[in-house]
């Protein structure tokens, strides 16, 4: 099983655009903006899958029509779009294998991932991190343990290039967190823009 479930447009014709003018863009916004990208991971929880994507932007029309399926099984999807990501929900009684989706004459697919276990109940720490130090990230999971009680930590290391997940690991576990899980992705992180959308 791969950490993430991610759809790239690739083979598509689509391409995700920026809503942000090109005034506002600092000089390597496109090199970081993440136009590939339809969904991140799909996960199903309580009778309903979530494609949790990037915002849709000028891709909402089309993704609007285009046709949802789980386990091969039309569904009709729901969408919410919040400032910085859209989410698909999709009901479905079981935890499918796959979800596709067809728009014009191209069908993407990808797996579906379950709840993860070991983090109903917790407070889970959360977070997106690239060439961290594995000693601060020790420091840091201690400092919420107790001043948060966080008991559990959900890291996404985004490619980092300086330590690897076996590092991020053993500093999780160095600080006798209860539940402590290592995802990877290399998916673009994003661009900053000049003010008002730094």
């Amino acid at each position: 099983m791969t950490d993430f479930a991610t759809l790239a447009l690739d083979g598509s014709g689509l391409e995700r655009q920026p809503r942000v003018k090109e005034s506002f863009w600092e000089d390597d916004y496109l090199e970081r903006f993440d136009a590939r990208t339809l969904w991140l991971d799909a996960v199903w929880r309580d009778g309903v899958v979530r494609l949790i994507c990037p915002r849709l932007n000028n891709l909402a029309p089309a993704l609007r029509g285009a046709r949802f399926a789980l386990d091969g099984r039309a569904v009709r999807a729901r969408f919410r779009t919040y400032d910085r990501h859209t989410v698909i929900s999709l009901p479905f009684a079981r935890c499918p294998a796959a979800v596709s989706v067809e728009v014009g004459g191209w069908r993407g697919e990808s797996a579906v991932h379950g709840p993860e276990a070991g983090f109903a109940g917790r407070n889970v720490l959360v977070t997106l991190s690239k060439d961290n130090d594995p000693a601060w990230i020790e420091d840091w999971v201690r400092f919420h343990m107790i001043h948060h009680g966080a008991d559990a930590v959900l890291f996404v290391d985004n490619g980092s290039a300086e330590y690897g997940r076996a590092a991020v690991q053993a500093a999780l576990e160095a600080t006798g967190v209860p539940v402590a899980r290592v995802l990877s992705t290399s998916v673009p992180y994003g661009p900053r823009g000049r003010k008002p959308y730094a």
